[in-house]
This record gives C-alpha cells, sequence and structure tokens, in this order.
C-alpha cells in the first residue's frame, strides 16, 4: 500500500516588524510548509482500507508499541524523571496520552500532561513495593535532580519508616526493569480501553483517519547571506510508521517576499526522492517518496534541501505553527558575517493573531554573544499554536 502524508508540520517565515504596511502584515510567512487543504480528495492516494487502532491490530502490532513504550519509560524514569519536557520527548507515550485525554480520562490541556496522568494511573495499579519505587523514579513523588538521588533517598525513608526494610539500590534496578514492563502494558490498556468507540491510537485529530505516521521530530536550519536573503533551508524529519508499506510526504513552500515561479526547488539528501513538483498561486509543492519501504513501529529519518532564487530580503521573523502536536521542534539560523543580528527573541504558544504584533513575538530576549548563528528549541508543539524566532538587524 501506498500512503500520502499531507505536510502537517512548521509553518516557518519571515514576517515584517514594520506595522505601517498592513499587507505586508497579512503576507507574514516567507516559506511555510504546511497540510493543502485546497487540494482535491482525488489527487490523494486512499488510505481508507488501513486498520484504525489496535482494537483491529494484530498481536504483533500491540507487542511492538509494548517494547517501544518499555524502552521509552526506561528512559523517563532516568536524570529530571518524568518532566513535561522530557515526556514529549517519548512519541509512544505522548500518542497515547493523546489518545487518553481525547477520550475524557484526563483534564489537562496538552498531550504531555495527560500522559503523565496516564503514567501516574498505570503505575498505581501495581502492588506496594513496585508502585513508590517507580514513583520515585519517575520523580513523582521524589523531586531530586537525578534518580540515583531519588533512589537514595527514598531507600532513606523506607528504611526510617520499617526497622526490617527490604530493598537496596542494587535491588532497585532489579524490581523496576520488571515492573516497567508491567507499566507499559497497563498504559496501553488504559490508553485502548475507549478505542470501541472508534479512537484513533494514532493520535489522529480525526475519528477514523488512517494517518499513515506520527511526525516525532521536525529540525530547520536556515542559511542567510549578505544581503539578508535566505539562501536555502535544510530539513530533517523523523517519522514512526503505522501503516506499514512506502508513503509519500507533501510539501508545501511559499517565499512571500518573492513568490514568482521557479524561486525555490527541492533536493532530496537522504531517505527520499521526489515524485512529482508543482506550482499553486505562489506556492511550490513537492511530493516525496520515502526510498524505504517501512514496517509498522519503523522510526525513519529523511532529510532534504530547499534552495531559494531570489534578490528579495527576507522579513527578520521566522514562525512555526503546527497542524498537529508535535515532540520537538529545533530551528537554527546562520547570518553572514557581514549581516548579524543585534538581537533576537523566542516565542511560543502564541495564536495566530498574537504572532502579528511585534511585542507578543519578543517575549523571550535570548543573549546574543554577536555571533552568527542563533538556536531554539520547543518541546511538546500545541497544534495551532506558534512557535518562533524574532530578531532585529
Amino acid at each position: 500500500m501506498i500512503t500520502l502524508r499531507l505536510e502537517g508540520g512548521p509553518i516557518e517565515g519571515f514576517c515584517p516588524g514594520c506595522s505601517r504596511n498592513r499587507r505586508a502584515r497579512r503576507d507574514h510567512l516567507a516559506i511555510e510548509s504546511e497540510r493543502v487543504s485546497s487540494l482535491s480528495s482525488s489527487s490523494i492516494t486512499s488510505v481508507s482500507s488501513a486498520q484504525d487502532g489496535f482494537s483491529e491490530g494484530s498481536n504483533t502490532t500491540q507487542t511492538q508499541f509494548v517494547e517501544e513504550l518499555t524502552k521509552e519509560l526506561g528512559e523517563l524514569r532516568n536524570e529530571q524523571g518524568a518532566t513535561l519536557p522530557r515526556i514529549a520527548e517519548q512519541p509512544t507515550l505522548m500518542s497515547l496520552g493523546h489518545v487518553w485525554r481525547t477520550a475524557g480520562h484526563s483534564d489537562s490541556a496538552d498531550d504531555a500532561a495527560a500522559s503523565r496522568d496516564l503514567l501516574h494511573t498505570a503505575i498505581n495499579d501495581l502492588h506496594e513495593r513496585d508502585r513508590c519505587l517507580l514513583l520515585a523514579q519517575f520523580a513523582l513523588t521524589y523531586f531530586q535532580d537525578s534518580r540515583e538521588k531519588r533512589e537514595v533517598a527514598y531507600l532513606e525513608d523506607l528504611q526510617a519508616k520499617t526497622r526490617h526494610a527490604k530493598g537496596s539500590l542494587s535491588s532497585f534496578d532489579r524490581w523496576s526493569k520488571k515492573a516497567i514492563a508491567q507499566v507499559a502494558q497497563r498504559v496501553l490498556d488504559h490508553a485502548t480501553a475507549s478505542n470501541e468507540r472508534g479512537l484513533d491510537l494514532r493520535g489522529s485529530r480525526n475519528r477514523g483517519s488512517a494517518d499513515p505516521f506520527i511526525l516525532e521530530l521536525v529540525s530547520n536550519r536556515y542559511r542567510i547571506n549578505s544581503e539578508r536573503i535566505i539562501t536555502d533551508l535544510a530539513v530533517e524529519r523523523r517519522i514512526r510508521c503505522l501503516v506499514p508499506g512506502d508513503h509519500l510526504f507533501l510539501t508545501h513552500y511559499v517565499y512571500y517576499s518573492d513568490q514568482r515561479e521557479g524561486t525555490m526547488k527541492l533536493q532530496p539528501e537522504w531517505g527520499c526522492e521526489v515524485a512529482s513538483e508543482s506550482w499553486l498561486n505562489g506556492r511550490y509543492l513537492c511530493v516525496l517518496r520515502l526510498t524505504k519501504s517501512l514496517v509498522r513501529g519503523e522510526q525513519f529519518t529523511f532529510t532534504y534541501r530547499v534552495g531559494v532564487e531570489s534578490s528579495t530580503e527576507c522579513r527578520p521573523w521566522v514562525s512555526s505553527t503546527p497542524d498537529y502536536d508535535l515532540g520537538k521542534l529545533t530551528v537554527a539560523i546562520e547570518f553572514s558575517a557581514s549581516a548579524r543580528p543585534s538581537a533576537w527573541w523566542s516565542y511560543g504558544d502564541l495564536t495566530h493573531f498574537h504572532t502579528q504584533i511585534e511585542s507578543s513575538r519578543r517575549q523571550d530576549a535570548r543573549t546574543h554573544d554577536g555571533s552568527r548563528y542563533v538556536h531554539a528549541e520547543w518541546h511538546g508543539l500545541r497544534k495551532g499554536l506558534s512557535y518562533g524566532i524574532d530578531w532585529t538587524w
């Protein structure tokens, strides 16, 4: 089966700082990649025959997800534990947390917080010894900055309460390995309990949709030359396959400073090739074919570069607005040595309306050492909200 994923990742663009130009404020994006709603349904390969959710999947599918989730939980209990930013980097847990939240089992407003609620609920299903240990390891009851410190504090409290308490730092590791596998299964059980009502386990925003994969990670690296013009954008995307087979990926870009046809060209670099390309009302559309047939649950990274051929100066604002919740976004900009920013800001969780207001975009002043490089990252991005960088020359 060949499936087509409409690009639902971040929207990148540069925006004007001048409030006197109303048209410029409306045309705020310089480069964007977004879901293309104007395409007719006949142009999209149907994936409606794909099985929707674990209730219709195989035991192998469930086993793969439990194995992946067990790995994620094993890592999540380390360092600072189950903080929201670290949870947002766990794609399997996040997808199950989305199902948990949309089923009405969590009052949390976002998937990361719902995923933590789900994890806490699953841990509470264990018997007392394992339950108390894992709550401490995941920093849900003890809040030291490392797993080792939390375990020491928990052991001291345990020994203080019970004279002949069983347990040691070495036994904690043995006990928790088995318990984490049990928690992974319980997380899956809780999240899929309502799946008969048509919930999409893959985190799709539309009931009954068959999204072919989850977009886990997006990295965008811009280069700007001495004339303050974007020369290219290097893109890396990591996905997790949900529907086995071959996949297509539709990207969509527009350089608002110069919308002439031919100003952009996509060059595949790793894991993909161009299937087709066209222009539509100043927008450059390119369908990529992934060069590896994927199995369910497999992670895959592909990269490409979008070259820009223009003589028009870009606008000092880059904004990303995901169409879906996203685990992690990184944006980096390399400026020319002769055209460096004098100051820059990052922002996040803004509505589209507020991204039009310069003071809203400049919510977090960043230290600038005068170098050619700026970099920002966001975790647990929410669909429909904007994240980006604003700067002055």
